[in-house]
Formats: C-alpha cells, sequence, structure tokens
C-alpha cells in the first residue's frame, strides 16, 4: 500500500516538468530583470513591473507586444534588451524613458543608443 505522503510527492515529481513548461516567471538577480514569455502578449502586461521597481537591465524575450498599449516600465532602466518580440514600433514609453542608454533589438539584431 502506498502511503499519501508518497502519493503526494510522486504527483509533484509527475507535474513539475509540466507546470515548468507552462508557467514562465520573471527572474530577478540585483537590479536585473528577465521575463520570457510564450510568443503571446502578457495577460495583464501593466503588471509586469511595480511603480517602485529600480530595475537598471530588463530583458524581455518571446513576447508579443505588438498590441500593448503600456508596461509601465520602471524610469531607472538603463539597458533594455527585446528578443524574439513582436513590437509593430519602439512604443513612446520607451521614448521616455530618461536613463536608458542602450535599447537592443534582436529582431534586427542591432544596438540602439539613445
Amino acid at each position: 500500500m502506498v502511503s499519501s505522503a508518497r502519493l503526494l510527492v510522486l504527483a509533484a515529481l509527475a507535474l513539475s516538468p509540466a507546470r515548468a513548461f507552462f508557467f514562465h516567471f520573471p527572474i530577478v538577480r540585483g537590479d536585473s530583470y528577465s521575463y520570457k514569455g510564450d510568443g503571446d502578449a502578457p495577460e495583464h502586461p501593466e503588471t509586469l513591473f511595480q511603480p517602485d521597481d529600480t530595475f537598471t537591465d530588463v530583458t524581455l524575450e518571446n513576447w508579443d507586444l505588438s498590441d500593448v498599449a503600456r508596461l509601465n516600465l520602471p524610469h531607472s532602466i538603463q539597458k533594455l534588451t527585446l528578443v524574439k518580440c513582436k513590437l509593430t514600433a519602439i512604443p513612446d514609453e520607451v521614448r521616455g524613458l530618461e536613463n536608458l542608454r542602450e535599447l537592443y533589438d534582436f529582431r534586427w539584431s542591432r544596438l540602439i543608443v539613445f
């Protein structure tokens, strides 16, 4: 007979690869923020960042940002990297970042310096 504790452990192990595949979470390391998407638009893009965030290095990967009106990007960003993101244009919000020094757009494999 298998104990309930063993069943819980087996269920957790069976589900963990599936959860890792289907759920993406931001990775925060000091003042760096990285978020890998699944190719779709973020469900609530306005909640990706909080008003008091002080990230200086932000990477967004594999997001459809073509219809996203606002991300609420922190004004502290100095380096913004977009990897495989769908964009129709560089949003005005990005142009308004006062501290931005580098914008990497890997769709065109280029560095845009402000």
